[in-house]
């Protein structure tokens, strides 16, 4: 499993917070923390590349810095 931390630009309640775990249920283990701007999660790199879950991030209308 490999650990990444993302700094997420646009969250600003528990909202946004909710909706990017939503997205990325099924991804990997995750904490999203729109206090803190950040998305850690967890996940198999074998199956998913970093870019990947940049792009689902993105999807959902946030910028990833």
């Amino acid at each position: 499993m490999k650990n990444v931390t993302l700094v997420v630009d646009g969250m600003h309640c528990k909202s946004c917070e909710l909706l990017i775990e939503d997205s990325l249920k099924g991804i990997g283990a995750e904490k999203v923390s729109f206090e803190g701007s950040k998305v850690n999660i967890s996940f198999d790199e074998g199956r998913l590349h970093p870019n990947q879950i940049k792009q689902v991030i993105r999807e959902e209308g946030y910028r990833v810095v």
